[in-house]
This record gives structure tokens, sequence and C-alpha cells, in this order.
């Protein structure tokens, strides 16, 4: 099965709020699907498909271009 990245910023608490991304990936979890949250684009990690999850006005541009890097963004 595929394994789904979900990128979001280095400080956003997604795991503690109620993000209906975060709803929407445990059911992806029960369907069989990895997923995996990563906070900050420190380190480099493989997803076949990726969700920006930047909870912020404005995407830092830095994090647009570590997303372009997946396959599927």
């Amino acid at each position: 099965m595929a394994h789904i990245g979900i990128l979001v910023h280095e400080q956003d608490r997604f795991q503690e709020e109620t993000y209906f991304l975060r709803h929407i990936s445990q059911v992806w979890r029960e369907m069989g699907f990895s997923v995996s949250v990563h906070n900050g684009i420190a380190e480099r990690f493989a997803a076949d498909l990726l969700f920006l999850h930047v909870d912020l006005t404005v995407i830092p541009l830095d994090y647009l271009a570590f997303a372009r890097a997946f396959p599927h963004s």
C-alpha cells in the first residue's frame, strides 16, 4: 500500500488539534495505508503522496520547495 506523508510546520501541534486531516489520516490507517506526520523540513522522508498542511497565512517558500520534491503533493 502507499505511504502518505503529512508535512506540518515545525511549530504546529497537529496531533493536539482537531484538524479534519488528522481524523482522515486515521481512516487511511484503518484502510491499510501507512501515514506519517512530519514537523518541519529538517529531515527528508519518503512518501508516495504528500499533504502540505501548514496552518499559516503564508506558506514559507522553503516548505513549498520541499513539497515539490515529492511525486504527488
